[in-house]
């Protein structure tokens, strides 16, 4: 069987096969859009609240928290889901007894860590100064996000997604409701961090309700299984996260180096470039769902359709990136009141928006590389990238401040549509040349559009007929051909 994560059918007993069926992606795919729009919701309330200074020490410490649980996880969550689902465990109970004395192991190592490291970053001179509180209570919070995740695998490998995807929605509305209010209530950013340990409790606590895991008594019965658990896991380590973490290598890396203020400023430009991620994650699983389902003659005709919804993606995000890009601080002073002159978060800004309209272009059609068994080549490309992206913000960033993580990151989102596209040359082709030569011409566009910028009879026309005929004639919308069929396990 095919791992399309989330997307696993589940009975109900109440509706029709083919209306649970509709209600399960409905709430797999709300889940993927919820789950950016959140994010960036908390972002906009914090950097409201409590402007560059207050939101550099959040997303520091956000930062943080991400990264070491993606540490810690070991790519436990994804091997269970996959071996629930794939029905190739014969003894369950063994299997998650095991699972959950790893994921204990693992987050206590997490919690350690995050102990250690705080107790050296909150005496440097940077954002992480003073920020104790926050560490220790991201401590209390990995390992419940462990154990809340390994629950919700779970759900997902035993075919239940809507029942998962409930408890993601308890999860991310405990999280916003709390960071609303304790930032309403004034009390200092890194005590946000408390959002965290609600949110985390709150999934954990609705998870139990919906699967039942072994006793600690039985944990410690299979304890000598935990190797091969981690064994087996870390076989899954990198695969398809290793790019949703890169999204905050630059604000941990930036932490190490800047004050609170700058890497607040940098969080405020890059949270309004990673608006143009929501509608393709969203999507994105609409597709997933497609080509897994796809057969026969129906599969190039799919890898068509993606690659010209890819195409429509990247032209709607270069006009909204393009008005973006004209009318900056208007937009920066709606979303964060960000008053007077605003040069460092536009040069952040403009310098994140090549490689998101890229990237964003991408997410559509990895669904093809699952279905034609070669998602380790994507997982390979993901760790690659993020292994550049890693030592380019370390290299950059203490020469160039903001503007060296906002290169890091744009160059390599690049390299990751350059590579993502030779690899797919396998299964389909789409046309990279046309890509960035359409991504210059947004450039161009902004350089001939600045001066006639406050007249919108004339701007509005420009972006909205004149840009996507000229993406027309660099080819952008050829159509995408598949090479050969799928290989769709069933």
């Amino acid at each position: 069987m095919a791992m399309n994560r989330g997307f696993t059918e589940e009975p109900s007993g109440d509706l029709p096969d083919h209306l649970a069926r509709v209600k399960s992606y409905v709430l797999s795919v709300g889940e993927s859009a919820v789950d950016i729009a959140v994010s960036i919701l908390a972002l906009v309330i914090v950097g409201r609240f409590y402007g560059p200074e207050g939101m550099g020490v959040y997303t520091f410490l956000m930062s943080v928290f991400v990264i070491v649980v993606f540490l810690s996880e070991v790519g436990i969550d994804k091997w269970i889901e996959k071996e629930l689902a794939s029905e190739g465990q014969t003894d369950t109970s063994r299997m998650l007894a095991e699972a959950k004395g790893a994921v204990l192991l693992s987050g206590l190592a997490g919690c350690l860590a995050m102990l250690i490291f705080g107790a050296w970053a909150s005496k440097s001179p940077t954002v992480a100064g003073g920020t104790w509180p926050g560490f220790v209570l991201l401590a209390l919070a990995v390992p419940l996000n462990l154990r809340s995740g390994l629950q919700v695998s779970v759900l997902h490998g035993q075919g239940k997604p809507g029942e998962a995807a409930r408890a993601g929605f308890v999860k991310r509305s405990v999280f916003l409701a709390s960071v609303f209010t304790l930032a309403y209530l004034r009390f200092r950013p890194e005590l946000l961090m408390a959002g965290f340990v609600l949110s985390e409790a709150a999934s954990l606590a609705s998870a139990r309700r919906r699967v039942r895991m072994p006793s600690i008594g039985a944990v410690l019965k299979r304890i000598r299984g935990v190797g091969e658990t981690f064994r087996m896991g870390s076989q899954y380590y990198f695969t398809h996260e290793a790019l949703k973490v890169l999204f905050f290598v630059d604000f941990f890396i930036l932490g190490l180096f800047v004050s609170a203020t700058q890497e607040g400023s940098y969080a405020q430009a890059s949270v309004l470039a990673r608006f143009f991620l929501l509608i393709p994650l969203g999507a994105a699983p609409l597709y997933r769902v497609k080509v897994y389902r796809a057969s026969g003659s129906g599969q190039g005709e799919i890898f068509s359709d993606s690659a010209r919804t890819a195409a429509r993606l990247f032209t709607l995000h270069s006009m909204a990136g393009l008005l973006f890009l004209l009318y900056f601080p208007h937009v920066l002073r709606v979303v964060f009141r960000v008053q007077g002159d605003t040069p460092v978060f536009f040069q952040v800004f403009s310098l994140l928006l090549p490689g998101l309209l890229l990237f964003a272009s991408t997410l559509v059609l990895e669904p093809f590389f699952g279905a034609s068994g070669r998602e380790e080549d994507l997982n390979r490309i993901a760790l690659r990238v993020f292994i550049l992206n890693a030592f380019l913000n370390s290299y950059l960033i203490p020469y160039a401040g903001v503007l060296g993580a906002a290169t890091a990151t744009t160059i390599s989102l690049s390299v990751y549509f350059v590579l993502f596209s030779r690899e797919l040359g396998e299964i389909g082709t789409i046309p990279l040349g046309s890509y960035l030569l359409s991504g210059i011409l947004v450039y161009v566009s902004y350089h001939v559009l600045f001066p006639v910028q406050p007249y919108l009879f004339i701007v509005l026309p420009l972006v909205f007929v004149v840009l996507p005929v000229l993406f027309w004639v660099l080819g952008l919308f050829g159509q995408g051909q598949g090479k050969r069929q799928l290989r769709i396990e069933s």
